[in-house]
């Protein structure tokens, strides 16, 4: 979850997009393409006009449409969407006809087909009003009559999504609406937990659940570790998934436990990844160095070097193996990282990413790296600030980020739609030139792991409380410049 900004990027490197050229930067200085889109930028980083959509997607450099095409864009009958080769399809509609994002087909504005929701209909085949025909499936309990409802038996209990329905005269007449966290469970409406459970999670503590459907008494409380089935704690979980784990520039892999009662850091070994030279452009090249990492499910450690290479690190003995991850894809040459749950107790995550270029903050971009696909997405833009953020995450499914800053720094909670900040907290500006940073969330507050240069190194660990709004010098004078952090969505989080 963080970044080592490179010595000789230091002065020129801005927030996400930002522009500190003033009114001095020379236009269509140069081209980029994020995304598969050719745009001028000026000589300031500015990204201005689009000039073309790139048929084949953007070379390895992000700087220039890939030619010559390596295979036979697909995109006979589509406006839209990817073409099979790395880019995306032109928009060939013409005429009254637009392209339609959902089917990537010219279609006529003038008419927008009903869903079965929006006419009303719970089974049977029904016309959407633009001449095709809608399929609103089967009765489940009962027949469908002409009018495309099911028919049912006078008292029959069911739950439609959030909706708890008792049939009358026929036809189900919605009761209650079972409104987070409640849910619709049959016969019994809508209800707080499950009572053929035992024991259920509320407020992250262990209870009974009534005969009704309420909550019941306290069984156990769950200090530091995260509620899940009813018990505290993940049996899923590793023991090594309870920490946050840190990297150093000088290849340090440490574990770092909050809570224990005496030096939280403890030496796991030194990484001896096989990397390749660091990308041209970050700082003269050799030799590759750790970027930022975040923590698996597993215990397993992913540390990004300045090569744009992923390595799988084992967070008991700091071996390291080189993971398929392909570098560079959709322009993310460096980025912060961090994993996150998909929802509150799931079990599966995404590595979410904030980065692009080497400096990893001029033109950045959110998104994610699915774990098994390894496949990038961007979900949106980099939110601007001094310096790019690094990402943290939570069992929650919570996404977080730490923008620090000479004169801003702040702690966001960041949306899963887009990257967009959804809630921001302020943190202590730095006052002073950033060399490392990196972030993670652990037992309700975040650890901020922080370098700056001031004529001299200093290296602290701050610790943010976002209940109270309060930052603390949680360790000061560390004998490490940390560049990355890393802490399994395994993790307590309260």
């Amino acid at each position: 979850m963080k970044r080592l900004v490179g010595f000789l990027l230091l002065i020129a490197a801005g927030g996400c997009g930002d522009n500190k050229g003033g009114g001095n930067c020379q236009p269509q200085f140069a081209t980029v393409c994020p995304d598969g889109h050719l745009y001028w930028q000026d000589s300031c980083g500015i990204r201005g006009e689009r000039i073309k959509t790139c048929e084949c997607g953007c070379d390895d450099a992000g700087q220039a449409c890939r030619t010559p095409c390596e295979c036979q864009p697909m995109c006979t009958g589509r406006c839209c969407g990817d073409n099979g080769c790395g880019g995306v399809c032109y928009d060939n509609c013409t005429g009254e006809f637009v392209c339609n994002p959902a089917t990537c087909r010219c279609e006529s504005p003038t008419c927008t087909p009903k869903t079965c929701s929006e006419l009303g209909k719970e089974c049977g085949t029904h016309s959407d009003g633009c001449g095709s025909v809608l399929d609103c499936g089967t009765c489940p309990n009962g027949t469908c009559n002409a009018e495309g409802r099911c028919v049912c038996s006078e008292g029959e209990k069911k739950c439609s999504g959030e909706s708890f329905q008792v049939c009358q005269a026929g036809s189900f007449v919605e009761v209650e609406k079972c409104s987070s966290p409640r849910f619709c469970l049959i016969p019994l409406g809508c209800v707080w937990c499950d009572p053929t459970a035992e024991r259920v999670c509320y407020q992250d503590d262990v209870h009974a659940c009534n005969p009704d459907g309420t909550i019941g008494s306290l069984i156990e409380t769950c200090w530091t570790e995260a509620c899940v089935d009813g018990n505290c704690g993940n049996p899923a979980c590793p023991p090594e998934t309870m920490y946050i784990y840190v990297v150093d520039d000088t290849y340090r892999l440490l574990s770092f436990n909050p809570a224990t009662g005496g030096d939280p850091f403890h030496l796991i070994g030194n990484l001896n990844c096989p990397a390749s030279s660091s990308w041209p452009d970050w700082g003269g090249g050799d030799p590759a160095t750790p970027f930022s990492m975040s923590v698996d499910r597993s215990g397993r450690a992913w540390v990004l070097y300045t090569s744009g290479e992923i390595f799988w690190v084992s967070t008991t003995d700091a071996s390291c193996q080189l993971s398929p991850y392909s570098k560079g894809q959709a322009g993310y040459k460096l980025f912060g990282m961090g994993f996150v749950s998909d929802a509150a107790g799931s079990e599966s995550e995404k590595l979410y990413i904030s980065g692009g270029n080497v400096d990893a903050q001029i033109m950045g971009n959110m998104g994610y790296i699915d774990p098994n696909t390894l496949a990038v997405a961007t979900l949106g833009p980099c939110p601007q600030a001094e310096y790019s953020p690094e990402l943290t995450g939570t069992g929650k499914g919570e996404w977080y980020a730490y923008f620090p800053g000479v004169n801003n720094s702040f702690v966001a909670r960041l949306s899963k739609q887009n990257g967009s900040i959804e809630q921001q907290w302020p943190v202590p500006a730095l006052g002073a030139t950033v060399r490392a940073w990196a972030f993670a969330h652990w037992g309700g507050k975040f650890y901020i792991f922080v370098t700056t240069s001031s004529g001299s190194y200093r290296s602290r660990v701050l610790r943010f409380n976002p209940q109270t709004g309060q930052t603390e010098t949680f360790m000061d004078n560390l004998p490490y410049i940390i560049v990355g952090a890393g802490v399994s969505t395994c993790a307590p989080y309260r």
